[in-house]
Order: structure tokens, then C-alpha cells, then sequence
């Protein structure tokens, strides 16, 4: 049997570990406090999870001061009058300037079972805060922040893709984990603590419940944000295995598509993403780990939205260069803290407007000069396009040596292996040619796995030896990338048809267009809301260092997606006029002798509506930067330098 543990459906009981959070909670909702009281009592105890219990200490956060405590049931019969809310978890308190606000879940789904605990997606959060009273009392020049603060918290409640485990470090991957199950010493921590920080959603609004000590800490549970595939009870030539995959978002410079990009000063980088791929035998005697991640550009470099479908690159001006190269060591040294040696791979284009960036990552690569990190560039679209995928072929051929020395995590009949190696691949997006290589990469890798275990043999491949898992397979990448996506443009991923086929498809490329035309509306117009709903949730911005509302500062046009509009649908309309007067044009000259006698005022409406729409699309281009919908609290983190 392993020693360390099991991905998905084994017995191991190194990582089965009895519920460490509350998995049932009440809630009351008092003129004085919030009450929360675990509801999840042992069926012998014959309690209700409707009646207040006596036996059970409650949690208490005052709706004044947001001061939070654990203490004794009420004595009186204040709570005993008033209907409990059933929650199922608690994300944590955030205090604004009328009081604390109390976030919960309401609705949960059961997506996989990892590492002998379930796994839930959060389906509904909701969003408690002061009471109307307290918010009247306010001064009356925070009353339009306190309510746009209150909406930016329930929109980032409402995000997808945010799960949550009872019992186990879902933030952690497989060979951390068994790393802390070593240590009886860190094992026995309570269960927020043993968290990997960076990927923990919910730390921010953790911090008020966890301050509050040992008692208070099993009323939260621990919040990942980004994806988890899971499918159980696969046949692989005799033996039962549960393949897993994992996607953990970093929380330190997230944001949306571009108004977040490249590294701050700290080293943090936009749309950072670790990929977990967990083969697990489903009796417990193997499994293997391999990790990949993936994020923006590790450079300063900016690219905010001003109404071009591409908007250009920017960079700091030459004398802030050693800033730029400074938060890249940083990002790097990070990395290597955790996996030893990196591997990065560079997918974006070596000419057009994308070639700066590959030379400003070659330069700050070559000026780090660390022996540990390799650099490949390798042009996706140059090498991939008109449908040769195939050409992936060379890209793994540079980088299979790397893969295969540093290995991955292993146990049982795997082997017994560490991961001291991760590969880092990123484009521009870090989404749709990134995701393309990581599937690539990831399968190259389980073919080996499957190897070792006598499933294939020599240069069998999945697709020829085992047919019904390779769909499952290609979908579940296909899925994870959507997730991965979503997350951050706002839409699924293109090339989706090629991880989930192999194949460039015309639908593939319909969809494609669809998501492209997608993500630049949402990218102009709504995505800077998102961004401050996503600052305030993650505690990028403080409410209380604030004297004057932040909402009346650098205030956007709320006329750009109007205008946008006008542009289109005019020039649709006058397009479809003048080719419906085609045929009468074309009429008229033939009857050149007779004269133009036709009416056609249809036509010149037609001529009108274009010469409209190209009026208010200079416009557009012009005004650019001021039509957009921009962040207004964390502004300052779109150029950090």
C-alpha cells in the first residue's frame, strides 16, 4: 500500500482525516450579532439541525464592532425565537464603514473526492452585512460607497469555479501535502493554517474568524479558486485507476484579462495557474503527481483596454528597467523555492508587435543568469499554423529530456519519485496556446506513467491502446482550460476543439470567433468592475485607508458601450441597405437611356448610416481610453511601475 496517500476513491488512511470544519452550520441573523452554532451533530446526540443546541459552543460577530468570539449558547430565548439559516461553511468577515459583513455558503456540489476527503464546488454564496439602520448612521459621503462596496463583494461571491474541502489541504498539491503528513508537528495544525497562502481565496476574509483562535478556525473553510476534473473507476487494461485534474489560481496579482498583465514589485504575475495531473490505482497502491503552472510574462509590461480589438504592449521607460528585472528575480527565485528548477517555455510570437515581448523576457533571462532556469521561445503560431499541430512534436522534443530527468511525484507501484523540476509555459494570454502545449505536455508524461506500469508498452499511446479513455481524456483537458479561461477573460478558451478532438474544426473556429468578439466586449466594458470586485474581495484594496470614496476619482464614461453599439448596429443597417439596392443599381445602369427615375432614398439612408458609423468608430479610436470601463480601486496595479 502507499505510504502517503491516494488522489481519488483509495483507502489510505494517511490522508483520510475526520471533517476538521464545520460541514453543517445555523445561522442567526440578531440585531446585535450574527450567531453561528455547528449543526453537524453525531445522529446519537438526536438533535435537530433546526432547534439551538446547548452542548455546542457558538460563534458570535458582532454586527457593530465585527468583533468576533467564541463563547456559550445564549442563555435567554432571543434565538430560540428565530429562524436558523442552514449554511454549509464560512468564508470569513470583511469590515467596511457601516460594519462587518458575513460571507456564507448556501449551496454546495459534490465535483470529486481527493486525498480521502470530498470535494465541493460552491454553488451559492450569500452575502450578509449590517443592518439598515447602520448603514443610515453613516456619513452621508460614504453612503453611495458603502452600497458600491457592498455590490463588488456579492459580484465577487458570485464567481465561478471556488471549491472547498472539509478535511484536506486543497491548496496544496499531492507532494506538499505528503510532505506536511510527515511532520506530526505541522499535520496537527488546524486545517487554515496547513494552507498554501498564495492559493487561498478566501484568506483575506479569513482573518478576522482565525483571530479569534483555535475554536473559531473550524466555522471557515479554506476557499481554491480555479478548476477540478475528476473521473472515477476508469478500466485501464485490467487495473481501476482515478485520473484527476487539478487547477490552482494565485491570488497575488489575479485580476481580469487586460487590465491585469505581466509582474508587480513583488514578483506576483497575472493569470499565475498551477496544473495538477493525479493518476491514482483506485486500490491504493500507487498514484503519481505531475505539476505544471503557467503565468503572465514574468516583466513589467501593460496592455489596458482603449477600444482596439488589440491594444499595444507598453513597457516602463528605460530608468525603471532594474525594477522590471528586479520583480522578474523575484517571480524566479519563488518558483525555484518551490520546484528546484524551471523550464520556461515562450509561445508568443517572434515577429509583429509580440516579438518585444519575447526579447524582453529573453534579455531579463539572460540577465538573471541562474544555471537552474532554461529558456525555449518557440512561435506557436509560426510553427502550428494552417492546422500542423504536429509540430508540437519539436517543442516536446526540447523539452522531454527536462521532463523525464525531473521527473514527477511518484509512490507505490509508480516508483518512488520527487518532482525537482516544473515546466512554466506562458503566451500572451497564458490561456488558448498555453493550454494547447500543457495538454501536450501532460500526456506525453502519462503515457510514460502508464508505461512503467506494463498498461502501455515501448510506443504504444493512449489514443491507439486505450481508446474509451482518450475522449474522457481530451475533454476533461478541454474542460480545465475552459475554467481556466473563464477565470480570467471572461470566456471559454479558443482552440478548444483541438484539445477536445485533436482536430481544427469549422464549428471550432465559429465558436472561436464568437468568444473573440466576447471577450472584447466584456474586456472594454465590463471588466473593469470585475477587476475591483476581484481587489476588494482579495483584500488588494483597504476600505479603511480610504478618507473620501474611491468611486469619485478617475470616473469613466458610461457612454463607450452605448456609442459602440451605435457604431455597429449603424453600420450593420447600412450595409444590408445598400446591398439591397444592388440589384436596382445595377438595373439602372443598363437602362442608362431612360434616366434614374427609381426612389432611392433607401440607398442614401444606406450611405448615411455607414458614413455614421465610421464618424462615431474615429471617435471611438480617438476617446478610447476614456470609453472604457476601468478599475477604480487598484488602478495604480495596471502599470506597477
Amino acid at each position: 500500500m502507499v505510504e502517503n496517500g491516494n488522489a481519488g476513491g483509495g483507502r489510505n488512511p494517511a490522508f483520510m482525516a475526520d471533517p476538521l470544519c464545520h460541514n453543517q452550520i445555523l445561522l442567526w441573523c440578531t440585531e446585535e450579532a450574527f450567531v453561528l452554532q455547528p449543526a453537524n451533530f453525531p445522529k446519537a446526540m438526536g438533535k435537530s439541525t433546526t432547534m439551538l443546541s446547548k452542548l455546542t459552543d457558538c460563534l458570535y460577530v458582532d454586527r457593530k464592532s465585527g468583533h468576533v468570539r467564541v463563547d456559550k449558547p445564549p442563555a435567554d430565548q432571543t434565538l430560540r425565537q428565530l429562524k436558523p439559516l442552514l449554511v454549509y461553511g464560512c468564508l470569513g468577515v470583511v469590515q467596511f464603514h457601516s460594519g462587518p459583513y458575513l460571507v456564507v455558503v448556501t449551496k454546495r456540489e459534490k465535483v470529486a473526492h481527493l486525498h480521502g476527503s470530498d470535494v465541493f464546488e460552491i454553488k451559492k454564496c450569500v452575502v450578509l452585512g449590517p443592518t439598515e439602520k447602520q448603514v443610515q448612521g453613516l456619513k452621508r459621503k460614504f453612503h453611495a460607497a458603502e452600497k458600491k462596496y457592498a455590490q463588488l463583494l456579492k459580484m465577487a461571491c458570485e464567481e465561478k469555479n471556488l471549491y472547498f474541502t472539509y478535511a484536506s489541504d486543497l491548496t496544496l498539491n499531492t507532494e506538499r501535502m505528503a510532505n506536511i503528513l510527515r511532520s506530526p508537528d505541522v499535520a496537527s495544525k488546524p486545517l487554515f493554517e496547513r494552507q498554501e497562502r498564495s492559493f487561498l481565496w478566501n484568506y483575506h476574509l479569513s482573518k478576522k474568524i482565525s483571530a479569534a483562535g483555535v475554536d473559531a478556525e473550524p466555522f471557515l473553510v479554506p476557499v481554491m479558486a480555479g478548476s477540478i476534473k475528476q473521473r472515477l473507476g476508469l478500466d485501464f487494461n485490467g487495473s481501476t485507476v482515478a485520473f484527476t485534474l487539478v487547477a490552482r489560481r494565485d491570488t497575488g496579482r489575479v485580476g481580469t484579462r487586460y487590465w491585469r498583465r505581466g509582474a508587480d514589485e513583488s514578483g506576483a504575475v497575472a493569470n499565475y495557474v498551477e496544473t495538477e495531473q493525479i493518476l491514482a490505482l483506485s486500490d491504493g497502491s500507487g498514484l503519481a503527481s505531475f505539476v505544471q503552472c503557467r503565468g503572465s510574462i514574468p516583466i513589467f509590461w501593460s496592455q489596458a483596454p482603449n477600444i482596439k480589438y488589440k491594444p499595444g504592449f507598453m513597457f516602463p521607460p528605460v530608468e525603471k528597467n532594474h525594477l522590471s528585472q528586479l520583480a522578474f528575480d523575484r517571480h524566479i527565485t519563488s518558483l525555484m523555492e518551490r520546484f528546484d528548477k524551471i523550464y520556461a517555455i515562450n509561445l508568443v510570437d517572434q515577429t509583429r508587435s509580440e516579438r518585444h515581448l519575447e526579447k524582453a523576457y529573453r534579455d531579463a533571462v539572460k540577465r538573471n543568469g541562474h544555471a537552474d532556469l532554461a529558456y525555449y521561445a518557440f512561435d506557436f503560431h509560426k510553427e502550428c499554423g494552417h492546422m500542423r499541430y504536429s509540430r508540437l512534436s519539436k517543442l516536446w522534443g526540447e523539452v522531454r529530456p527536462f521532463v523525464f530527468e525531473h521527473s514527477w511525484y511518484a509512490l507505490g507501484v509508480f516508483g518512488d519519485s520527487k518532482q525537482t523540476g516544473v515546466v512554466r509555459t506562458n503566451c500572451v494570454d497564458c490561456l488558448d496556446r498555453t493550454n494547447v502545449v500543457q495538454a501536450y505536455i501532460a500526456r506525453k508524461v502519462l503515457e510514460k506513467q502508464l508505461v512503467g506500469l506494463g498498461i502501455l508498452r515501448g510506443n504504444q499511446t493512449i489514443e491507439q491502446n486505450l481508446p474509451e479513455f482518450e475522449p474522457l481524456y481530451r475533454f476533461m483537458w478541454g474542460d480545465h482550460g475552459d475554467d481556466i479561461s473563464c477565470h480570467y477573460s471572461g470566456t471559454d478558451a479558443l482552440k478548444r476543439d483541438f484539445v477536445r478532438t485533436g482536430k481544427r474544426t469549422k464549428k471550432g473556429m465559429l465558436g472561436d470567433l464568437k468568444n473573440s468578439g466576447m471577450r472584447y466586449w466584456l474586456n472594454n466594458y465590463y471588466d473593469g468592475v470585475r477587476q475591483d470586485a476581484l481587489d476588494l474581495f482579495l483584500g488588494h484594496y483597504d476600505v479603511s485607508s480610504e478618507p473620501e470614496s474611491p468611486f469619485q476619482r478617475g470616473k469613466t464614461s458610461k457612454n463607450g458601450k452605448w456609442l459602440f453599439l451605435s457604431a455597429l448596429f449603424s453600420l450593420l443597417g447600412g450595409v444590408i441597405r445598400i446591398i439591397r439596392n444592388v440589384p436596382k443599381i445595377s438595373s439602372a445602369l443598363l437602362k442608362r437611356g431612360n434616366g434614374f427615375s427609381d426612389d432611392y432614398s433607401d440607398l442614401v439612408h444606406g450611405f448615411i448610416l455607414v458614413t455614421l458609423a465610421g464618424s462615431l468608430a474615429f471617435y471611438l479610436k480617438l476617446q478610447g481610453k476614456k470609453l472604457v470601463e476601468r478599475p477604480q480601486l487598484r488602478f495604480d496595479q495596471v502599470m506597477p511601475w
